[in-house]
Parts: structure tokens; sequence; C-alpha cells
């Protein structure tokens, strides 16, 4: 159930590594990394260092409920799942299991030497509202609450888009709109997510 990449070949040509990582879960540190995309990746490679567990570690998360989440068996150290920007995935390492798992992200390098997300500008205007998401998040992040609210309300409007709405409701928050931010996480939550 993890996303294909439907990127043609000349599509692809042009990708490279923007980073590369190494996470480490151990006792007594971290054990879980939170559902989340890759924001700043179009692509991204996962390789386990060390032997994967069944049932520990990577998963992938189909919709707003943790009960949807799904773990990715690896089979054997060196394997590795290659996603695209869209999948919503996390870690929870179980029981006394240590991993090692190196992270590439890559996109194109007219991105890396930018700093940018390029893919999302064409797919958010066509109305994807995960790319709008991604938007969102841009503009809120660079302090543009306006801008982030206008593409968090598209996506949340006419897609019922879970992460939106809650974008929604913690800009309205802060902006000390609760009647408005409450809707938007009432919203969020009937959908299934909960925060």
């Amino acid at each position: 159930r993890v996303n294909c990449l439907r990127q043609s070949r000349n599509a692809l040509e042009d990708v490279v590594v923007s980073q590369v990582l190494i996470r480490r879960y151990v006792a007594g540190e971290r054990r879980s990394h939170p559902v989340h995309y890759d924001h700043y990746a179009l692509i991204t490679a996962v390789c386990s260092l060390t032997v994967p567990h069944s049932g520990s570690g990577l998963f992938v998360q189909l919709d707003a409920l943790s009960s949807s989440r799904e773990f990715v068996e690896l089979g054997v150290a060196g394997n590795f799942l290659i996603h695209d920007w869209k999948l919503l995935h996390g870690v929870e390492v179980q029981g006394n299991e240590e991993r090692f798992s190196l992270i590439a992200w890559l996109k194109p390098a007219c991105d890396v030497r930018g700093s940018g997300t390029s893919w999302y500008d064409d797919l958010a205007a066509a109305g994807d509202a995960d790319a709008q998401f991604r938007l969102g998040m841009r503009c809120e992040q660079g302090g543009n609450d306006t801008r982030a609210h206008e593409w968090f309300l598209q996506a949340a409007s006419k897609a019922q888009h879970w992460p939106s709405m809650y974008r929604l409701g913690v800009l309205l928050r802060r902006q000390g709109d609760l009647p408005g931010a409450t809707c938007w996480f009432r919203a969020a939550a009937q959908t299934g997510f909960a925060e």
C-alpha cells in the first residue's frame, strides 16, 4: 500500500540527493517519530541498517485514524523503502529493539540550490489538496499566516483534508479566534484525527 512513484523517467533525471541523515532508536532514548509527511523531499529512501523486527519500526498511515497504521516489512538490513512526498508515515519501535535507519531525501537539483519545493506549485494550482497543504505549511513557516490560511482553507473545504483542517484550527487559535479554531478542530476530529 505504499504510494507508487508515478513519475516519468524524464521527470526524475534531474532529481538529486538533497539531505542524508541517520536516525537511531534505542531504549532510554528515541522510540518513535510521530506520523508525518516528508515536506521537503520529492522522494524519500529509507534503509534499515539493523535487522528489522516484524511489527515494529516504520509504518504507513492510510488516513487520519491511527488504527489505519501498517508496519512496513523491510525484511533484512540493507533493504530500502522508496516513497514519494504524499506518504503519511512514522516510526514506532517496539520492545527492546534497537534500530538504526539511513534516510535520503531527494528532489530536483534546482530546489536543492534554492531550498525549494517547486513541485507543489503546479499541483496546488490544479487543486491537489496535499500540495495546497504543503504550500500552506511553507507560508505559515515563513510567517505569512494570511496566505497559509488561504491554502489550508482551499484544501480543507474542497477535499475535506484533515491536516489542513487541523492547521486552520492552529492558525485561528493563535490569532485569538477560538470559535473558528474549535470549528476546524472538530471538523478534523470528525475525520478521525485526534491530537
